[in-house]
């Protein structure tokens, strides 16, 4: 996989759980300047994946994906941070 070379991704396991497909809930930091927050860590059925946050409806308005990468590279960069760090928590 290609290295980003303008995206630093920092990675931090909010809270690790075991409900239903979600393992973990997770807040990434990108080149220091965007929080991103309400991703999760799942069990999926090709194994574990980051999902990003869902649609929400107010008003009989639907707001579609709040955020998400619009790249293959940037999102395969941000599932590898989050995946890394999600691993090292349960080896430690």
């Amino acid at each position: 996989m290609e290295t980003l070379k303008c995206t630093k991704v920092e990675v931090a396991i909010l809270k690790v759980s075991r409900k239903q497909k979600t393992l973990a809930d997770v807040k990434v930091v990108l080149n220091e300047q965007l929080q991103l927050t309400g991703l999760r860590i799942e069990d999926g059925e090709h194994g574990f994946y980051v999902a990003y946050p869902q649609h929400s409806q107010k008003d009989d308005i639907v707001y579609p994906w709040i955020f998400y990468p619009l790249s293959k590279e940037l999102r395969d960069h941000i599932e590898l941070c989050a995946l890394e760090k999600y691993q090292e928590l349960r080896d430690a």
